[in-house]
């Protein structure tokens, strides 16, 4: 077992309880239920050991689907004893042997699924689902020094005036979501790390810095603020259009980002239109990430069918694959 010390924040920064700097690097995986279920050739733990020992990644974000929104019988809500036990506990687990932080998400999309041909907004109508599954999740790992909390995947907003359109208000989405949420986890979970995104899909978080979420318990807070980032995320807006209002008033981690050349329309890019970009910018003000995804199924993807990095630079390899696929950016920045 490897000792991990407790984060908190000191100012904009991420911080262990001496105050030293932590900047945390790594990947998101798939669910762990899929995973178990649905990936052939590995099972949970392998995949921990391939972002830890075969990457070198300080923290795994961990996607926690709450319900089974297209028909394949997942999804935690529907069967929280044994998806704790069978998928998540023993996963965690061995991120506290090998020495890895571990980000449990609540993996709400929204706009997912579709009904009727239409998105399914909003997080107003799912806030009794993420209470349940913080009142599950949150005591579960309190005294687990290297877990984290991060309460809500994807917002996107309630009352919507076009389907994928705002408006994105931050203080409704504070004060009616992230707020509740946030002094329910400490109810329960007074010390670990809370992240917190924002209205159009982590896009909208300009008033972390006017307006940020509160912490009951903690002083300085125990809460930083994420961004989700793809090359199409809302008409191509870049990082620093997002981070610049808050990036050196709050703690910030970049808990998404990735593309893929040739995916959909989000993801789709390549290393030289976006990635260099991201890590450009994520370097220069000293940003922890996970990138999304290592996973040979979800986009975008970092591993092939036999679970192969994608886009490193090798004897076989062109320039047009290394571009195109972001397996070996992140390996070569992690």
């Amino acid at each position: 077992m490897v000792f991990l010390p407790r984060l908190k924040t000191e100012g904009s920064r991420i911080v262990d309880l001496d105050g030293n700097d932590i900047v945390l690097k790594g990947v998101n995986i798939a669910d762990p239920e899929v995973i178990y279920r649905d990936r052939h050739r590995v099972s949970i733990l392998d995949v921990v050991d391939r972002v830890f020992f075969n990457l070198g990644c300080k923290v795994v974000r961990i996607p926690v689907t709450p319900e089974d929104f297209y028909g394949y019988g997942y999804g935690f809500l529907h069967q929280q004893d044994l998806y704790y036990h069978r998928y998540l506990k023993p996963l965690v687990d061995y991120c506290v042997e090998v020495g890895l932080y571990a980000i449990i998400d609540m993996h709400y999309v929204d706009g997912e699924p579709l009904v009727d041909g239409n998105p399914s907004f909003g997080y107003l109508d799912k806030k009794s689902q993420a209470f349940e599954f913080w009142d599950y999740i949150a005591p579960k790992f309190k005294d687990y020094s290297n877990v984290i909390y991060d309460i809500y995947n994807e917002p996107v907003q309630p009352l919507p005036t076009d389907l994928w359109e705002g408006p994105y208000d931050w203080l409704i989405w504070k004060d009616e979501m992230a707020q509740p949420l946030v002094n329910r986890i400490r109810l329960h979970a007074p010390e670990n790390l809370i992240l917190v995104g924002g209205p159009n899909y982590c896009l909208e978080m300009a008033g972390a810095a006017s307006h940020p979420v509160q912490d009951p318990v903690n002083d300085p807070p125990s809460i930083a603020y994420i961004t989700h980032t793809y090359p199409g995320h809302d008409r191509g807006r870049r990082i620093a259009d997002v981070l610049d209002p808050i990036v050196d008033h709050v703690p910030v981690f970049v808990s998404e980002w990735g593309f893929e050349q040739g995916a959909d329309r989000v993801v789709h890019g390549t290393a030289d239109e976006f990635g260099t970009e991201l890590i450009e910018y994520v370097e220069r003000h000293k940003l922890g990430w996970t990138a999304w995804v290592f996973d040979n199924v979800w986009t975008s993807r970092m591993v092939n069918a036999k679970w192969s990095l994608l886009g490193e630079v090798g004897p076989n390899t062109d320039d047009t694959e290394v571009n195109g696929r972001m397996g070996g950016v992140v390996k070569r920045h992690l």
